[in-house]
């Protein structure tokens, strides 16, 4: 990709991504997103945005940068995948390096990072999102200069999960510092369950 600015396969709900993606092994390389999406306020960042519908991305190796200002409290990245839902993710290995300046906070929402996936959100569904066999390695960095700017959900598989989810065999080998963040962890940010009873 030549570190050119990077526009992701569905970067918003209404363009997102539905089929397979099968890597067969290979690797991509010079990923960079450095610009917000400011025609929406649901973004996704990543070489994928948001994956729906049963989809699948799998055997893929990315390299690259993503370092993004002022993140809105809807917005989630991730280095293959920003957001899934009713999806999954198989034996990918992201060696991309996440720098996220100044998110927005509110008392009910936060922009989530993760090294593969930002956000897995199956809210209210009778579904279930997988990320399998996967592993991280480059670093994610959240840099915020006020005590209202917080990011919820920081780690190097996934950054926050809402709702069902299953994550088998991965693992992260990445640097993972945050300041003034909710949730923070090396495989899991935060997880939120909803009961529907």
């Amino acid at each position: 990709l030549g570190y050119h600015e990077w526009t992701p396969i569905g970067n918003t709900v209404a363009t997102s991504f539905s089929g397979t993606f099968d890597g067969n092994g290979h690797t991509v390389k010079g990923l960079y997103i450095s610009k917000r999406n400011t025609h929406s306020d649901y973004n996704y960042y990543g070489l994928f945005g948001i994956i729906r519908s049963n989809s699948k991305i799998s055997d893929l190796i990315i390299k690259g940068t993503i370092e993004i200002a002022g993140l809105n409290t809807k917005e989630c990245v991730g280095g293959i995948v920003g957001a899934a839902e009713t999806s999954s993710v198989e034996n990918c290995v992201s060696f991309v390096n996440i720098t996220i300046r100044d998110a927005s906070y509110s008392s009910s929402d936060a922009p989530c990072i993760g090294g593969v996936v930002g956000k897995i959100n199956n809210t209210y569904q009778n579904t279930i999102s997988k990320v399998t066999g996967c592993s991280f390695r480059g670093a994610i960095e959240t840099i915020n200069t006020s005590s209202s700017k917080l990011t919820k959900g920081v780690a190097g598989i996934v950054g926050r999960i809402e709702g069902p989810a299953q994550l088998q065999r991965n693992a992260n080998y990445g640097d993972i510092t945050a300041d003034k963040a909710y949730g923070v962890g090396g495989i899991v940010g935060s997880i939120n369950v909803y009961d529907d009873d």
